[in-house]
């Protein structure tokens, strides 16, 4: 008989095992096979089409839960969403632990805890909004530990930097946010690298968490530093364009990570389409351009243990102990 991960996540919720017992038969099991399933970048989202299966019914329901309650008194809707979420999170996060489920309702209650107060209120509240979604989040951490929680209250964190400065005046719509947003994603990489760490073999839960910062700090500094460049069309926006793109994906191979690669991605498609348009080939431009840079992802794919090994080894001794294993 076989024991997936979520068997014996089940089995340290339920006391047979610790955690600190699961994670060094894990080890082990890795180890022995010699498996680097750090290479592979594994996250647990659907367990099987059940997971799929609840989570259209969670939909269906806190659907409803918003409409009939916005429709007596609109704070009355996020606040049957919040109570709701929690109650199913008990059952379907907290004995059943099922993936995607648990992430549809963590993210409905942060959302709706967000929404509890209108927008239309006077100035002062639209602090009081984000400090809500992070209390939420940090509540919900206490008692489901789903791994997206922590990104989803460093988003909210977000939210509330941006809001204070546009108390003090700023114009977060223009430029101006650009230092913000990626100072923002800058520290979400830092967590992530830092929940990373304390388990480099990724065979925890610390790794799902680090995934979705990563993800998050993706999102916060790629289309700030993209859009920072004023002209695509010019040899020297497209230059910086490339230099950008392939910054991001040393910064990748060495974390073992490919989301700021995959958020790149289109900024450096637009590039290259724009060169071989410049080239004449008007037709094909876009066609070229993602043979060339999808062929070079694949290539990349393939050889990525042995790009990363040789990668690795140019660090320093301290910094690479501390990175999944090449």
């Amino acid at each position: 008989m076989s024991y997936s991960d979520d068997d014996l996540d089940q089995a340290i919720h339920a006391g047979i095992f610790s955690q600190k017992d699961v994670d060094g038969f894990r080890r082990f099991i890795s180890n022995r096979h010699h498996a680097q399933v750090s290479s592979e970048e594994y996250f647990r989202l659907v367990t099987g089409f059940n997971d799929i299966f609840v989570s259209i019914a969670i939909m269906l329901v806190l659907g409803a839960a918003w409409y009939i309650g916005s429709s007596i008194q609109a704070p009355l809707g996020a606040v049957c969403v919040v109570c709701l979420s929690w109650g199913l999170a008990e059952y379907f996060s907290r004995i059943r632990r099922m993936a995607l489920p648990s992430i549809l309702l963590l993210t409905a209650f942060v959302v709706s805890a967000f929404f509890i107060i209108p927008f239309e209120l006077d100035d002062g509240w639209s602090l009081l909004q984000p400090i809500i979604a992070i209390g939420a989040a940090a509540i919900h951490w206490w008692r489901f530990k789903i791994p997206i929680t922590i990104a989803a209250g460093m988003a909210a964190f977000t939210l509330l930097v941006l809001a204070v400065f546009v108390e003090a005046g700023f114009d977060i719509v223009a430029d101006e946010s650009t230092p913000i947003l990626i100072g923002l994603g800058i520290i979400a990489l830092a967590k992530a690298i830092w929940w990373d760490s304390r388990n480099p073999l990724r065979t925890s839960g610390h790794s799902d968490v680090a995934f979705w910062l990563h993800i998050l700090s993706a999102l916060l500094i790629v289309h700030p530093l993209f859009t920072a460049i004023d002209a695509y069309d010019t040899a020297v926006g497209i230059t910086m364009v490339f230099a950008i793109y392939l910054c991001l994906t040393l910064i990748s191979i060495i974390l073992d990570r490919r989301a700021l690669m995959v958020a790149a991605l289109g900024y450096a498609l637009y590039a290259a389409s724009t060169v071989f348009l410049n080239s004449g080939n008007d037709e094909l431009a876009y066609a070229f351009a993602a043979v060339t840079i999808g062929g070079g992802l694949l290539m990349l794919s393939a050889l990525w243990g042995h790009v990363r090994k040789y990668t690795i080894r140019l660090l320093p001794e301290k910094i690479a102990l501390k990175l999944p294993p090449a």
